[in-house]
């Protein structure tokens, strides 16, 4: 198969960029793959064959991969349920979810680290409308749409650049419910919070004196947590605040959708311009329904996120508090 074909064929995946030797890596796969995976950063295998292909980049580059598909980006806050809202899209009967493509995370680490590959702007744009491109490849009476991971926050502008005429949905929280969706999630919620809180300061996005004044208050532990959170969440909002607005997307608070998906899944699916009927849409809420959108032996409700919300929220309501105090004093946000 030649560079060409094999950039048009959606059963060739994107999975890994290296920029060292600067290639591309790509497993065959399956769309049952693709769609029963929680993720496609690599924890899950997708491959039909076991069989990886390389293409130099700077020939991928210079393909032809004609496709008709506008880009679907359905970006988002940690935790905030935007892998529910990719399933039921999903399962509603037209759309195809790539959540979290592993290639994305390394492009935006890449960038944090400012590596050699992000220094000539032009090349690096390209880059990344390749990388685009890779996943919108478009399968039989399927419409692909991209969940990037909230790491790939930090390069949201620049995917933007390259893709202008994007369908942007992003999902987002108010403050306190990030706190306590970080802390309804236990440990490994928490250290996930702080390890994207350290991508963030090297892709100098985040609050890096907020950090400072954090780390020498000499808090006790599970305020230190929250204030560190706080500002994960802050960078997070600010950088949804500069890059989407009316002009090129739609922003939706997952409080909202939670409380009433009937009335904002469609409005979710109409941002992403996807042909939805309602009734499509309820029927996937209903198959969703009872189960972990990243854990299918898992299961889970709405009602019962809102029962553990209110029993964190009443457990730590001090710490909270003082955490949203802090929030509003220091960076000057109402809490």
């Amino acid at each position: 198969m030649d560079i060409s074909s094999l950039l048009r064929d959606p059963s060739w995946f994107l999975a890994s960029i290296d920029p060292e030797t600067q290639n591309l890596a790509f497993v065959e796969t399956h769309l049952t793959n693709l769609r029963s995976a929680p993720f496609l950063d690599g924890r899950v295998s997708i491959s039909a064959r076991d069989k990886i292909v390389h293409v130099p980049i700077k020939k991928a580059l210079k393909a032809d991969i004609y496709q008709t598909h506008p880009d679907r980006l359905l970006t988002h806050m940690s935790f905030c349920g935007s892998t529910y809202v990719s399933r039921t899209l999903e399962g509603a009967g037209e759309a195809l979810s790539y959540r979290e493509p592993h290639a994305l995370v390394e492009l935006a680490t890449l960038k944090a680290l400012g590596h050699s590959i992000t220094k000539d702007y032009s090349f690096w744009i390209d880059l990344l409308r390749l990388t685009l491109s890779q996943y919108r490849k478009p399968w039989p009476n399927v419409v692909p749409l991209v969940k990037p991971s909230n790491w790939a926050n930090s390069l949201l502008s620049d995917l933007l650049e390259a893709s202008p005429d994007a369908k942007i949905v992003s999902l987002e929280f108010g403050a306190r419910d990030y706190l306590v969706a970080n802390l309804r999630g236990g440990r490994s919620r928490l250290q996930y919070s702080l390890n994207l809180l350290n991508h963030f300061l090297s892709a100098n996005n985040a609050f890096r004196g907020a950090v400072l004044d954090v780390e020498r208050a000499n808090l006790d532990p599970m305020q230190r947590l929250l204030r560190l959170s706080v500002i994960v969440f802050e960078t997070q909002k600010q950088i949804l605040d500069r890059t989407i607005d009316e002009s090129n997307g739609h922003r939706f608070k997952w409080a909202s959708v939670s409380k009433d998906p009937q009335t904002h899944l469609p409005r979710i699916a109409q941002a992403l311009d996807f042909n939805l009927s309602q009734d499509s849409i309820s029927t996937a809420r209903a198959k969703e329904h009872g189960h972990h959108a990243k854990d299918k032996s898992e299961t889970y409700t709405v009602d019962e996120e809102v029962r553990r919300n209110k029993e964190i929220s009443d457990q730590f309501a001090e710490d909270l508090n003082l955490a949203l105090n802090w929030r509003s004093s220091k960076l000057g946000l109402a809490a």
